[in-house]
């Protein structure tokens, strides 16, 4: 079910980023967006036009319109709470602010998903598939592959 709370909604998106994660929760609460592809690594995000909207030079941007006004997001972990708390969605993906274990606990899982967990994978990325082999660091890749595990342990 759309958002009737939201008109359009774009997202700035690259694949394989934090933006996917936005993307995702689009389609699962089956909310209608325009996805705009913009390559980080080819300089997209850092014409004028994408800085105005990020001055981070970084996907996801999520704009939405809302009782007539434009208004953008930057950060897609807050992007993930704000489209799971819309009060009109059919579909729920979070749990009600009354739920008090269960909303502190879905909101660690969230905030360490887009925090923690993500800078061991990126670490684990950079080093083993996009930085040249000569700027890699094997040590880096299985220092962070063992606080993965430590990460999958604390979760259980």
């Amino acid at each position: 079910m759309a958002s009737r709370v939201l008109g359009n909604v774009v997202l700035y998106h690259y694949p394989l980023t934090r933006s996917t994660r936005v993307a995702w929760i689009l389609h699962e609460l089956g909310i209608p967006f325009d996805k705009v592809k913009t390559n980080p690594m080819t300089g997209e995000t850092r014409t004028k036009d994408f800085l105005e909207k990020n001055p981070n030079h970084a996907v996801p941007v999520l704009e939405f319109e809302h009782q007539g006004k434009k208004h953008t997001m930057i950060e897609s972990g807050a992007m993930v709470c704000f489209l799971a708390d819309l009060p009109d969605i059919d579909v729920r993906l979070a749990p009600d602010a009354k739920q008090i274990v269960q909303r502190a606990e879905y909101l660690q899982m969230i905030f360490h998903a887009c925090s923690w967990q993500d800078m061991i994978l990126w670490n684990i990325r950079m080093h083993s598939t996009l930085l040249p082999t000569e700027m890699r660091d094997e040590s880096t890749v299985m220092f962070n592959k063992q606080k993965w595990k430590v990460c999958k342990i604390c979760f259980k």
